[in-house]
Protein backbone atom coordinates (compact mmCIF):
# COMPACT_ATOMS: atom_id res chain seq x y z
CA UNK A 1 0.00 0.00 0.00
CA UNK A 2 1.50 3.28 -0.87
CA UNK A 3 0.18 7.23 -1.27
CA UNK A 4 1.52 10.05 -3.66
CA UNK A 5 1.29 13.23 -2.93
CA UNK A 6 1.84 15.60 -6.62
CA UNK A 7 3.98 18.45 -5.81
CA UNK A 8 5.16 20.04 -9.65
CA UNK A 9 6.08 23.50 -10.67
CA UNK A 10 7.34 23.03 -14.47
CA UNK A 11 7.88 27.23 -14.29
CA UNK A 12 10.22 26.58 -11.91
CA UNK A 13 13.53 25.35 -11.68
CA UNK A 14 14.04 24.81 -7.78
CA UNK A 15 14.78 23.11 -5.01
CA UNK A 16 11.17 21.09 -3.62
CA UNK A 17 10.90 20.43 0.27
CA UNK A 18 8.55 19.05 1.51
CA UNK A 19 7.03 19.31 5.42
CA UNK A 20 5.76 16.88 6.93
CA UNK A 21 4.17 18.63 10.90
CA UNK A 22 6.14 21.59 10.06
CA UNK A 23 9.40 19.40 9.76
CA UNK A 24 11.63 19.63 6.56
CA UNK A 25 11.39 16.12 5.33
CA UNK A 26 14.89 14.48 3.53
CA UNK A 27 14.64 13.30 0.29
CA UNK A 28 14.19 9.62 0.86
CA UNK A 29 13.42 8.46 4.63
CA UNK A 30 12.43 5.17 5.36
CA UNK A 31 9.35 4.84 4.00
CA UNK A 32 9.18 8.05 2.22
CA UNK A 33 11.04 9.31 -0.99
CA UNK A 34 10.51 12.36 -2.78
CA UNK A 35 10.50 11.69 -6.75
CA UNK A 36 12.42 13.60 -8.99
CA UNK A 37 8.88 15.53 -10.54
CA UNK A 38 8.48 16.25 -6.66
CA UNK A 39 5.93 14.07 -5.93
CA UNK A 40 5.88 12.93 -2.23
CA UNK A 41 5.77 8.49 -1.79
CA UNK A 42 4.65 7.15 1.34
CA UNK A 43 5.55 2.85 0.92
CA UNK A 44 3.54 1.14 3.55
CA UNK A 45 1.42 3.58 5.09
CA UNK A 46 -0.34 3.54 8.45
CA UNK A 47 -3.11 5.62 10.55
CA UNK A 48 0.47 7.54 11.49
CA UNK A 49 0.81 9.07 8.21
CA UNK A 50 -2.28 11.30 8.08
CA UNK A 51 -2.33 14.87 8.29
CA UNK A 52 -1.14 17.67 6.63
CA UNK A 53 1.72 17.52 4.07
CA UNK A 54 3.32 21.52 2.66
CA UNK A 55 5.74 21.88 -0.22
CA UNK A 56 7.60 24.29 -0.95
CA UNK A 57 9.06 25.46 -4.41
CA UNK A 58 11.48 28.04 -4.02
CA UNK A 59 14.08 29.37 -6.58
CA UNK A 60 15.78 33.18 -7.25
CA UNK A 61 12.57 34.43 -8.51
CA UNK A 62 10.46 33.33 -5.65
CA UNK A 63 8.48 30.64 -4.05
CA UNK A 64 5.03 28.66 -3.86
CA UNK A 65 3.81 26.43 -1.50
CA UNK A 66 1.09 23.19 -1.81
CA UNK A 67 -0.44 22.00 0.58
CA UNK A 68 -1.98 18.11 1.03
CA UNK A 69 -4.48 16.68 3.38
CA UNK A 70 -3.89 12.66 3.19
CA UNK A 71 -6.37 10.71 4.71
CA UNK A 72 -5.83 6.85 5.59
CA UNK A 73 -8.89 4.70 5.32
CA UNK A 74 -8.35 2.44 8.33
CA UNK A 75 -11.26 0.37 10.97
CA UNK A 76 -10.04 -2.06 13.09
CA UNK A 77 -11.14 -5.56 12.72
CA UNK A 78 -14.79 -6.34 13.45
CA UNK A 79 -16.38 -10.20 13.61
CA UNK A 80 -19.24 -10.09 11.19
CA UNK A 81 -19.90 -13.68 11.65
CA UNK A 82 -18.86 -15.44 14.45
CA UNK A 83 -19.69 -18.67 16.94
CA UNK A 84 -22.83 -18.68 19.07
CA UNK A 85 -22.05 -18.77 22.95
CA UNK A 86 -23.22 -22.08 22.95
CA UNK A 87 -22.62 -24.62 20.40
CA UNK A 88 -23.61 -28.73 21.19
CA UNK A 89 -22.14 -31.13 18.81
CA UNK A 90 -23.10 -34.85 18.21
CA UNK A 91 -20.31 -37.13 18.95
CA UNK A 92 -18.35 -38.16 15.93
CA UNK A 93 -20.20 -35.78 13.50
CA UNK A 94 -18.06 -32.98 12.26
CA UNK A 95 -19.06 -29.18 13.76
CA UNK A 96 -18.33 -25.75 12.21
CA UNK A 97 -17.67 -22.84 13.97
CA UNK A 98 -17.25 -19.49 12.33
CA UNK A 99 -15.48 -16.72 12.07
CA UNK A 100 -15.24 -13.83 9.21
CA UNK A 101 -14.14 -10.68 10.18
CA UNK A 102 -13.65 -7.35 8.69
CA UNK A 103 -11.04 -4.64 8.74
CA UNK A 104 -8.72 -2.54 7.22
CA UNK A 105 -5.25 -3.45 7.31
CA UNK A 106 -5.71 -6.47 6.81
CA UNK A 107 -7.06 -8.89 9.52
CA UNK A 108 -5.45 -11.88 11.22
CA UNK A 109 -7.66 -14.44 12.65
CA UNK A 110 -6.79 -16.95 14.87
CA UNK A 111 -8.20 -19.29 16.70
CA UNK A 112 -7.58 -20.67 20.63
CA UNK A 113 -8.61 -24.09 21.53
CA UNK A 114 -9.60 -25.61 25.32
CA UNK A 115 -5.89 -26.95 25.71
CA UNK A 116 -4.82 -23.04 24.66
CA UNK A 117 -3.01 -24.20 21.54
CA UNK A 118 -3.37 -21.10 18.45
CA UNK A 119 -4.09 -22.39 15.07
CA UNK A 120 -3.66 -19.30 12.70
CA UNK A 121 -5.52 -18.76 9.77
CA UNK A 122 -3.73 -18.59 6.68
CA UNK A 123 -4.28 -18.51 2.66
CA UNK A 124 -4.19 -22.63 2.50
CA UNK A 125 -6.47 -25.03 4.87
CA UNK A 126 -4.40 -26.45 7.18
CA UNK A 127 -4.61 -29.75 9.42
CA UNK A 128 -4.33 -29.80 13.08
CA UNK A 129 -4.80 -33.37 14.60
CA UNK A 130 -8.73 -33.72 14.04
CA UNK A 131 -8.95 -29.16 13.53
CA UNK A 132 -9.03 -27.99 10.34
CA UNK A 133 -8.68 -24.62 9.70
CA UNK A 134 -10.31 -22.80 6.71
CA UNK A 135 -8.61 -20.27 4.76
CA UNK A 136 -12.10 -17.99 5.90
CA UNK A 137 -11.67 -18.21 9.14
CA UNK A 138 -13.74 -21.42 10.00
CA UNK A 139 -12.74 -24.12 12.72
CA UNK A 140 -13.75 -27.15 11.46
CA UNK A 141 -13.87 -30.36 14.34
CA UNK A 142 -13.89 -33.55 13.10
CA UNK A 143 -14.88 -36.59 15.24
CA UNK A 144 -15.40 -34.58 18.42
CA UNK A 145 -15.24 -36.68 21.42
CA UNK A 146 -15.59 -35.23 25.09
CA UNK A 147 -11.89 -34.20 24.70
CA UNK A 148 -12.92 -31.52 22.04
CA UNK A 149 -15.14 -30.05 24.26
CA UNK A 150 -14.34 -26.92 25.80
CA UNK A 151 -14.10 -23.03 24.90
CA UNK A 152 -13.19 -21.65 21.96
CA UNK A 153 -12.02 -18.52 21.19
CA UNK A 154 -11.91 -16.82 17.91
CA UNK A 155 -9.54 -13.37 18.06
CA UNK A 156 -9.18 -10.86 14.98
CA UNK A 157 -6.40 -8.63 15.25
CA UNK A 158 -4.83 -5.61 12.76
CA UNK A 159 -2.64 -2.64 13.61
CA UNK A 160 -5.75 -0.53 14.81
CA UNK A 161 -7.33 -3.16 17.39
CA UNK A 162 -8.57 -5.89 18.07
CA UNK A 163 -11.87 -7.93 18.30
CA UNK A 164 -12.74 -11.70 19.36
CA UNK A 165 -15.76 -13.83 20.11
CA UNK A 166 -16.11 -17.42 22.35
CA UNK A 167 -18.32 -20.20 22.29
CA UNK A 168 -18.12 -23.39 24.83
CA UNK A 169 -18.37 -26.61 22.86
CA UNK A 170 -20.72 -29.27 24.35
CA UNK A 171 -20.03 -32.94 22.74
CA UNK A 172 -23.26 -34.61 23.27
CA UNK A 173 -25.14 -38.04 22.39
CA UNK A 174 -28.39 -38.62 21.19
CA UNK A 175 -30.79 -40.42 23.65
CA UNK A 176 -34.24 -41.72 22.53
CA UNK A 177 -36.39 -42.53 25.02
CA UNK A 178 -40.54 -43.46 24.62
CA UNK A 179 -41.82 -42.56 27.47
CA UNK A 180 -45.47 -44.11 27.54
CA UNK A 181 -47.19 -43.22 30.97
CA UNK A 182 -47.50 -39.83 32.92
CA UNK A 183 -45.80 -41.33 35.84
CA UNK A 184 -42.76 -41.90 33.30
CA UNK A 185 -42.47 -38.46 32.79
CA UNK A 186 -42.67 -37.00 36.52
CA UNK A 187 -39.66 -39.14 36.93
CA UNK A 188 -37.96 -38.00 33.63
CA UNK A 189 -38.84 -34.58 34.89
CA UNK A 190 -37.51 -34.86 38.53
CA UNK A 191 -34.26 -36.35 36.84
CA UNK A 192 -33.60 -33.70 34.75
CA UNK A 193 -33.56 -31.07 37.59
CA UNK A 194 -31.46 -33.66 39.60
CA UNK A 195 -28.90 -33.74 36.93
CA UNK A 196 -28.49 -30.26 35.88
CA UNK A 197 -29.50 -30.54 33.11
CA UNK A 198 -28.72 -27.55 30.67
CA UNK A 199 -32.32 -27.01 29.42
CA UNK A 200 -34.57 -24.42 31.05
CA UNK A 201 -36.97 -26.24 32.11
CA UNK A 202 -41.04 -24.63 32.68
CA UNK A 203 -44.25 -25.37 34.18
CA UNK A 204 -45.34 -26.64 31.07
CA UNK A 205 -43.16 -29.24 30.87
CA UNK A 206 -44.68 -32.42 31.99
CA UNK A 207 -47.79 -31.70 29.09
CA UNK A 208 -45.15 -30.57 26.51
CA UNK A 209 -43.64 -34.34 27.46
CA UNK A 210 -46.57 -36.04 27.05
CA UNK A 211 -47.70 -34.32 23.74
CA UNK A 212 -44.14 -35.74 22.42
CA UNK A 213 -44.22 -39.15 24.51
CA UNK A 214 -44.03 -41.61 21.45
CA UNK A 215 -41.05 -40.13 20.03
CA UNK A 216 -39.07 -38.21 22.61
CA UNK A 217 -35.30 -37.10 21.53
CA UNK A 218 -33.06 -35.27 23.80
CA UNK A 219 -29.49 -34.54 24.51
CA UNK A 220 -27.55 -35.05 26.37
CA UNK A 221 -24.09 -33.59 27.81
CA UNK A 222 -21.11 -36.75 27.18
CA UNK A 223 -19.29 -36.81 30.88
CA UNK A 224 -16.19 -38.62 31.30
CA UNK A 225 -16.39 -42.52 31.67
CA UNK A 226 -20.22 -43.93 31.65
CA UNK A 227 -22.82 -41.67 31.11
CA UNK A 228 -25.88 -40.80 33.29
CA UNK A 229 -28.64 -42.78 33.13
CA UNK A 230 -32.84 -42.17 33.58
CA UNK A 231 -33.86 -43.82 36.12
CA UNK A 232 -37.39 -44.34 34.31
CA UNK A 233 -38.23 -47.99 33.66
CA UNK A 234 -40.98 -49.99 31.41
CA UNK A 235 -42.56 -51.38 34.35
CA UNK A 236 -43.58 -47.60 35.33
CA UNK A 237 -47.35 -46.84 34.82
CA UNK A 238 -49.64 -44.51 35.99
Amino acid sequence: NGCRCECEHAWLSCLFVMYSSSHPMPQRAGRYAILPNGTLAIHQVSVYDRGGYVCRAANEFGSSLLSVSVIVIAYPPRITSGPPSVTYAKRGVAVQLNCVATGIPKVEVAWETPDKARLAVSGQPRLFGNKYIHPQGSLIIQNPTQKDAGIYRCTARNAIGIDSKATFLNVVVLVQLALESRAQIKIFAFWMKEVGHHYSLTRNLESALWEHSRSLIFLREETSGATRKSPISSADSV
